[in-house]
């Protein structure tokens, strides 16, 4: 983690925060995409 003397030690929690929740959002959208072309592949076979 790098620290910068022009953020207060506050921000940098949200931004973590923010890019997990970012991550887990684009995680979530992959495997739904997945589900949903497994399924939309399998229906129409």
């Amino acid at each position: 983690m790098t620290t910068t003397t022009t953020s207060p030690p506050c921000t940098t929690t949200p931004d973590t925060t923010g890019a997990i929740f970012s991550f887990a959002t684009a995680t979530i959208a992959l495997t739904y995409t997945r589900y949903s072309y497994g399924f939309t592949a399998s229906d129409s076979s």
